[in-house]
This record gives structure tokens, sequence and C-alpha cells, in this order.
């Protein structure tokens, strides 16, 4: 019995090394109202900028759709969705200052609305780690 438990032990340490984490995103979404959009599937664009300002070009972007709950909670893990510019792996952290931009879509048929670019801070960077030798 002890040789089980120490066998599912390693496999489990050795699953959850595999895994690779992302960057996770949290929200409540709101309508231009100011009201909750709960339990609906809208759409999430992340694009990572690398270069000064955020107005470098895009090194990596992707999709998601998302559906919300109840509070209007959206949760996606950037690296996770499915890419059109670049490969998250990809992406040299400890080159540059990186930024985030978000596009807003609620699938209305309206214009996806940017929500802005902000910097990211500490804890990306820390998936440059991963490359030292």
């Amino acid at each position: 019995m002890k040789r089980l438990i120490v066998l599912l032990i390693m496999l489990m340490t050795s699953v959850a090394w595999a895994q690779f984490g992302g960057i996770n995103y949290k929200a409540i979404i709101k309508d231009m109202n100011g009201n909750v959009v709960a339990n609906q599937t809208i759409g999430l664009q992340f694009n990572i900028i690398q270069g000064s300002g955020g107005t470098a070009p895009t090194v990596y972007s992707e999709d998601h759709n998302v559906l919300t709950n109840s509070e209007g909670v959206a949760i996606a893990v950037i690296g996770k969705g499915t890419p059109s510019i670049g490969l998250f792996d990809d992406i040299d952290w400890g080159s540059d200052d990186h930024y985030l931009n978000i596009v807003y879509d609620d699938f209305s048929g309206a214009t996806p609305v940017d929500l802005g670019t902000v910097q990211f801070n500490t804890v990306p960077y820390a998936l440059d780690a991963k490359n030292v030798s």
C-alpha cells in the first residue's frame, strides 16, 4: 500500500510539473449602461505588445470565447486561447517591457471595444525564469 501511495504522489508531482500555468485573467463584464453581463458568451482578445510604451508591434495575440457567470465574472487564461499572432511560449519576457491590450466583443454585431493597454508587472516576468540555466 505504501508503494502505491508513493507511486501516486510521484505521478501527480510529475503531472503538476509539466503543466503550463499561463496568466490568469478575471474581470466583471458590464455593458455600456453599467449593467452586469450575466450568463452570456463574450469574446476577449488578448494582445501582448513588446516595446516602449505599449506602442510597438504585437508579438502575441489570442482569442477566447468566455461564458460569464451569474455575477458577470469572466475568467480566462492568457496563453491557452486560440492564437492569431505568434506563440505564447516564444515571448521573450526578459528582453523588454511588455504590455497587455484587451479587446471586448459582446457578439451583438457592434464594433469590438478596445479596453486599453497596461504594462505587465513582475509576475509574468517569472515566465522568463524557466529559460535561466
